[in-house]
């Protein structure tokens, strides 16, 4: 599975939101690509990608990162805690960005990203496994999509409930794949044990519960 790039459809602050993931991803499916934010009317320019490119992470070099910071790559940040698209490499032309050093959540360092972000002449980031594409990555090439098993389990309700609710969210995300014709494989991102397979489901749930 090393030669796919990712792409997370939605994090937020590390908590995996199954309502706002199914909002993001119908409009991805009717629109039947991913667009840039400028495409999609959005003209939050903040982030390396700015309004015209659309970010997606290298799996293969999903371990490198700055030196002491090995949760801080696109893929623990991002793919880990979301749905994700998954691509063939050989079907996605892609630009890697220039590396800088770790930009930071400060007012100077957002400031900075914007400015880098909005350059029309160079790509940059702060993640070594970040990869940009201009305005549009169709669906086409899409082979199949990652979730974020561990993040959708809750531990503070029966596990053979938290099995049935998990069950329930990947029945409905299956249902609109199938609905917009990219009936793809599933998988566990941690693992990349397949999601199509309810025992298996079962089984994973179970894991990550105990892990709670």
């Amino acid at each position: 599975m090393d030669n796919i790039y990712l792409h997370a459809i939605y994090a937020f602050y590390k908590r995996y939101r199954h309502e706002d993931t199914i909002k993001k991803l119908k409009y991805i499916l009717e629109s039947d690509a991913i667009l840039s934010r400028r495409l999609q009317m959005n003209n939050d320019p903040y982030g390396f990608n700015g309004i015209d490119y659309i970010s997606l992470c290298d799996y293969e070099k999903r371990n490198l990162h700055h030196k002491g910071m090995p949760d801080y790559t696109a893929y623990y940040s991002y793919i880990r805690e979301s749905l994700s698209l998954m691509f063939p490499k050989d079907k996605i032309e892609v630009i890697k960005p220039k590396m800088v050093d770790f930009i930071g959540l400060s007012k100077s360092g957002l400031d900075r990203m914007l400015e880098l972000g909005l350059s029309k002449e160079q790509r940059y980031s702060d993640l070594y496994d970040e990869v940009q594409v201009k305005d549009i990555v169709p669906l086409t090439s899409l082979n199949g999509v990652t979730m974020p098993l561990d993040k959708m389990v809750k531990g503070f309700i029966p596990e053979n409930i938290a099995t049935s609710m998990v069950q329930r969210e990947l029945e409905q995300i299956k249902e609109l794949l199938i609905k917009y014709n990219h009936e793809v494989p599933m998988y566990d991102i941690d693992s990349f044990i397949s999601l199509d397979d309810d025992q298996n489901v079962k089984t994973l749930v179970k894991e990550y519960y105990n892990k709670i």
